[in-house]
């Protein structure tokens, strides 16, 4: 009878193995989870940022087509603050996103700045896209109706830029 009792109170508690190999799962998991997550917050940033850039145009277009002057959107220094003139307003992008190159589709090839007429209308521009993580997405927009074209392809976004000059 009493090597019955002394065998039911050995096995009280898990072995301390047995718990570090649950922890172990279960770091694996939320390490998992988490990059799971952070791959879908910063392709949702880079959507913001290619919808925040595409509704800050259709804005400049239509202010170049009410004011006296015509509008232009500059890219600062930073690379992740645009300034509007005809809007008058400023655009900072979300989430670590930044323009990488900018491209017009003239001679000079590389943009600093796209310029509004009064008619609203610009060359056509491409700027690319990137995120601290190596994200990297194209945004062209097509300067006589300012249809945006996404694209995930360098050539293929320089080759649409080609065709626009």
């Amino acid at each position: 009878m009493q090597n019955n009792r002394s065998t039911a109170h050995q096995r009280v508690a898990f072995t301390m193995l047995e718990l570090i190999v649950v922890v172990v799962i279960l770091a694996l998991l939320a390490g998992l989870g988490y990059l799971s997550i952070r791959s879908q917050l910063d392709y949702a940033a880079m959507n913001r940022a290619i919808g925040l850039l595409a509704d800050a145009d259709r804005k400049e277009r239509r202010a170049a087509m009410q004011s006296p002057q015509p509008g232009e959107l500059a890219i600062l220094k930073s690379k992740q603050l645009l300034s509007y003139r005809a809007s008058k307003s400023d655009l900072q992008l979300p989430g670590g996103v930044q323009i990488a190159e900018a491209f017009v589709s003239s001679p000079s090839g590389r943009a600093e700045s796209i310029n509004f007429s009064q008619t609203g209308q610009s060359a056509t521009y491409a700027m690319h896209l990137k995120n601290a993580r190596g994200g990297s997405r194209w945004m062209i927009v097509i300067g006589a109706s300012g249809q945006v074209l996404i694209r995930e392809n360098t050539n293929e976004a320089r080759t649409l830029i080609a065709l626009g000059r």
